[in-house]
C-alpha cells in the first residue's frame, strides 16, 4: 500500500517540549488565577454582606426611663456558632449566658425601668427557663416593671414551657385570639428494632445496667418496664415542680393549675377569667403605652455591655467556659457542624489558655451535656483537676438542662456543683454495641470475605455479631468502665458504693432528685455560681473582681483562615469517591462503641 503524508506538518521535538511547557504552565496560570477569582469573590460576597447584616449597634448611654425589649423566642445557646458563616449571615445570635446577665444587668441599671418581652414557641430548656424566671423576679424586687406578650403559648399545645416563663412576670399580656396551650408534658421515644430488622439490620447492645437505655430505641420495640419507671419518675418531677412555681406566681391552687392544664388548650378570654393572663391585646398595641425611642432591643444592650466589660480591668479574674452538647475525642475543626458539641481537645487547648491567666481566681464551668466517650470525658475530667490543683483555685460546675452520664462525669472534677430543679443529672451507666448488616447484605447480593490475624481483630466488623470470646472481652471493658466511673463518683461525692447502687446503674435524676442524693451541692443557677467561685477563691470580701468568658470570640481572620484551611469538604467529597457500602453503618457503630457514656434518646414536650 502506498504511504501518504499525514495532511498534518511534523513538528520538531525541540519545540514540542517548548510547546508542552508553555500549555502546562498556561493550565497552571489559569487554574491559579480562577482560585484567586474564587478567592476574591469570598471576600467580596463577605463585604457586601457585612454591610448589610443585623450585628447590633453599639449604644453608649442609656436614656433615663429604658425599656429592654427582649425576644424569647430566638436561639439563645449556651455555646454560640463562631465562624465565618455566622460572621456573614444576616442574623446575630447570642449566648444564653449573654441573655441572663443582660437581665441581671439591668436589674441594676437604673435607666432600665421596663422589660417588655415576646414568647411563642421558644427553644429555651426548663433548666434555663427556671434561671431565667428567677432573674426576672429579681429585677421586679427592685420595683421595675416586666411585660410579657404572646400571641399564643404554643400552637394549640405544648406551650407549659413557655407559660412556665411568662408566669413570672408580673403582667402576662395575651393576644384576643391566642391561647394558652399549657397541656402538660409529654415524653416521646421511637423504637426502631422492627424497622431495622425489616431492612436487614440488627443490633448487638451490652449495658451497665437496667436503666441504661440509650440505645433501647434501637434494641427494644417498646419501652423496658426499668424505662417506663425511670421516666415516669422524671416527669412526675418536672410536673410538680413546674405546677408549684406556676400556683404560687398566679396566686393560684395546684389543683386550679392541673385542672386548667386538662382542659387546655384555654382560649383567650377564659385565660383571662381565670387570672392566667393579665390583659388582652396586640403587641403594637401594648407597646404603645411606652414612647417609642425607649425601646433597646437586648442585643443592643448585650453590645452595651461588653464595651463596657472590655474596659474594666483588675487583678481578680474569673474564667467561665461553657461546654455544650456531646462530649467527643478531637478537634472541632469542622465549620459546617449544624450541633455544638464539646471536643476534648478543643476544650482542653481552652484549659491551657486559661492556665495562662496570672490573675485567675477561679473557674466555672457552664455544662450542658447528655454525655459522650467515656475516654474524652475522662481527658476532660483529668485536666480541670490539673488545672485545679496547678493554679491552687476552685472549680464550680453549674448544670444547664442537661448533666449526665459522660457530662456528670465532667462536674466530678468541681468543688462545688450547682443544678437548676429541673436539671437532667446522674445517669450513671455505660453502655456499647455495634450495628450487625449481614441480612441486609444478603438482601442486596453483597458478600463481604475476611482474613483474620487475632481472634479478636475483627471485633468492630458490622458483618457479624460479637463472637462469645468477643464478647467475654466487650463486657470486661463495660465492666472496667463502670467501676472507674462508679468508683470517682463514690470518692469525689463522698457517697458509699453501697448507697450509690441505688444511684447509679443508668438512673436519670431531676435537680432536685440529684441534691436529696448528694449527686449535686446545691439548686441554684449562673449567678449563684458566680457567688460560689467568689466565696471559695482568695478575693476578699468587697473586692471587684472581672468574669473571662472562654471559648475566646475569634477574630475575622481567624474564622477566614478555619474556613479557608479546614478542608472538611474535600474530605467528605473524597469519602463519597471512595464510598464503601458499609461507611455508614461503620460510622454509628463506631459512635456506639465510643460514646458509651450518654444519656437516654428521648424528646420532652412541655
Amino acid at each position: 500500500m502506498e504511504k501518504k503524508d499525514s495532511p498534518f506538518p511534523k513538528i520538531n521535538e525541540k519545540y514540542k517540549k517548548k510547546f508542552n511547557k508553555c500549555f502546562n504552565n498556561i493550565i497552571k496560570l489559569t487554574t491559579v488565577s480562577l482560585a484567586t477569582i474564587g478567592v476574591i469573590t469570598i471576600f467580596i460576597v463577605i463585604g457586601i454582606t457585612s454591610l448589610f447584616n443585623s450585628n447590633p449597634k453599639s449604644i453608649s448611654k442609656i436614656s433615663p426611663n429604658s425599656v429592654l425589649e427582649i425576644n424569647f423566642d430566638k436561639a439563645y445557646n449556651e455555646v454560640k456558632s463562631d465562624d465565618l458563616l455566622t460572621e456573614i449571615s444576616a442574623t446575630h445570635e447570642n449566648s444564653y449566658i449573654e441573655l441572663l446577665k443582660s437581665i441581671n444587668f439591668a436589674t441594676q441599671d437604673k435607666n432600665i425601668t421596663t422589660i417588655f418581652a415576646k414568647i411563642n414557641n421558644s427553644g429555651l430548656g426548663l433548666a434555663q427557663i427556671q434561671n431565667i424566671r428567677r432573674a426576672i423576679k429579681e429585677f421586679q424586687s427592685k420595683g421595675k416593671k416586666a411585660y410579657i406578650y404572646s400571641p399564643s403559648f404554643g400552637s394549640f399545645g405544648g406551650g407549659l414551657g413557655e407559660y412556665y416563663l411568662a408566669s413570672s412576670f408580673e403582667n402576662i399580656i395575651l393576644q384576643p385570639n391566642g391561647e394558652v396551650g399549657i397541656t402538660g408534658i409529654n415524653f416521646e421515644l421511637p423504637f426502631a428494632k422492627n424497622t431495622l430488622e425489616k431492612i436487614g439490620l440488627e443490633t448487638d447492645f451490652e449495658t451497665r445496667y437496667e436503666f441504661k437505655t440509650a440505645a433501647s430505641h434501637l434494641t427494644n420495640n417498646k419501652m423496658t418496664n426499668p424505662q417506663r419507671e425511670e421516666l415516669t419518675k422524671l416527669g412526675d418531677s418536672l410536673f410538680e415542680t413546674i405546677i408549684n412555681d406556676i400556683a404560687k406566681d398566679r396566686s393560684l391552687t395546684e389543683e386550679k393549675i392541673i385542672s386548667l392544664i386538662d382542659n387546655a388548650p384555654i382560649f383567650a378570654n377564659l385565660a383571662l377569667n381565670e387570672k392566667l393572663v393579665d390583659s388582652l391585646s396586640f403587641q403594637n398595641i401594648a407597646k404603645s403605652e411606652f414612647k417609642k425611642d425607649n425601646f433597646i432591643k437586648v442585643e443592643e444592650y448585650i453590645q452595651h455591655i461588653k464595651n463596657r466589660e472590655d474596659n474594666i480591668k483588675n487583678n481578680n479574674q474569673i474564667a467561665v467556659i461553657s461546654a455544650e452538647g456531646e462530649i467527643r475525642s478531637g478537634y472541632n475543626d469542622n465549620d459546617f457542624e449544624q450541633n455544638a458539641n464539646i471536643y476534648a481537645d478543643s476544650f482542653i487547648k481552652n484549659l491551657d489558655k486559661i492556665s495562662e491567666n496570672k490573675n485567675l481566681k477561679a473557674l466555672i464551668v457552664r455544662l450542658n451535656s447528655p454525655g459522650g466517650s467515656y475516654t474524652a470525658s475522662n481527658e476532660i475530667w483529668s485536666s480541670i483537676l490539673k488545672l485545679k490543683e496547678e493554679k491552687k483555685i476552685p472549680v464550680i460546675f453549674s448544670f444547664g438542662d442537661y448533666a449526665a452520664s459522660g457530662g456528670y462525669f465532667m462536674g466530678l472534677s468541681a468543688d462545688y456543683i450547682l443544678a437548676e430543679p429541673s436539671t437532667i443529672t446522674g445517669s450513671i451507666g455505660v453502655l456499647g454495641g455495634k450495628i450487625v448488616a449481614t441480612k441486609l447484605w444478603e438482601k442486596i447480593g453483597l458478600n463481604w470475605e475476611s482474613i483474620k490475624f487475632g481472634k479478636n481483630s475483627d471485633i468492630l466488623s458490622t458483618n457479624h455479631k460479637f463472637t462469645d470470646q468477643q464478647r467475654a472481652v466487650f463486657n470486661k471493658s463495660l465492666d472496667n468502665v463502670y467501676t472507674d466511673f462508679t468508683n470517682k463518683v463514690s470518692k469525689y461525692r463522698k457517697i458509699s458504693i453501697e448507697d450509690l447502687d441505688e444511684l447509679a446503674r443508668g438512673r436519670v435524676w431531676t435537680g432536685i432528685q440529684a441534691k436529696e442524693n448528694n449527686l449535686i451541692d446545691e439548686i441554684g443557677g449562673y449567678e449563684k455560681a458566680v457567688n460560689k467561685a467568689v466565696e471559695l477563691s482568695s478575693i476578699e470580701a468587697g473586692e471587684k473582681f472581672s468574669l473571662i468568658y472562654y471559648p475566646k470570640e475569634k477574630t475575622f481572620q481567624e474564622k477566614l483562615n478555619d474556613f479557608l484551611g479546614g478542608g472538611e469538604v474535600m474530605v467528605s467529597i473524597n469519602q463519597l469517591v471512595g464510598f464503601k457500602p458499609n461507611k455508614i453503618i461503620e460510622s454509628q457503630t463506631q459512635r456506639h462503641l465510643n460514646n458509651i457514656a450518654i444519656l437516654p434518646q428521648f424528646s420532652i414536650s412541655h
